[in-house]
């Protein structure tokens, strides 16, 4: 599903959110093969408490979760999603990537956060894959490559 359709959905779903001060910080989601379609996890904040929500999207239904304290305490921008490529594009921008560098996926997190599409990949030869890609202009910002063992 792309992103912006979850948002729509959401935000028929559960309109009430931006009417009780909510705003959309960021979109996450995981995959085990690029051919999967995306299930999203759309996160809104709420300046005045400080806590989040988070709404869960797939095609069949819409699981608004409870309004909770944040895991990390940081400044939770609005996300614009006006103007950028179709999460779809995106995507194709990272398999042609990895495609080229011959990097075979296991597990996928893609997150829109910051006016930043950020992804962070496990590979089948226990390697981390980081790329970070403008979400107006597809340009990849950052990709970089390391071992699960240097990590650890």
């Amino acid at each position: 599903m792309l992103l912006s359709k979850a948002i729509e959905i959401a935000s028929k779903e559960d309109s009430e959110l931006l009417a009780r001060g909510f705003y959309l910080t960021s979109a996450i989601t995981t995959l085990d093969s690029f051919d999967e379609k995306p299930t999203w996890s759309l996160i809104y904040f709420k300046p005045e408490t400080g806590k989040v929500l988070s709404v869960a999207v797939s095609k069949d239904r819409v699981g608004v979760g409870e309004v909770s304290e944040p895991l990390v305490r940081n400044h939770y921008e609005r996300l614009d999603v006006s103007g950028n490529l179709s999460s779809d594009k995106i995507i194709d921008i990272m398999k042609k990537k990895l495609s080229e560098k011959q990097i075979k996926p296991v597990k996928i997190v893609i997150t829109l956060r910051s006016n930043k599409w950020r992804t962070i990949i496990v590979t089948s030869n226990l390697k981390f894959v980081n790329i970070d890609i403008d979400p107006k202009t597809g340009n990849i910002t950052l990709f970089e490559i390391s071992s699960v063992t240097k990590r650890v």
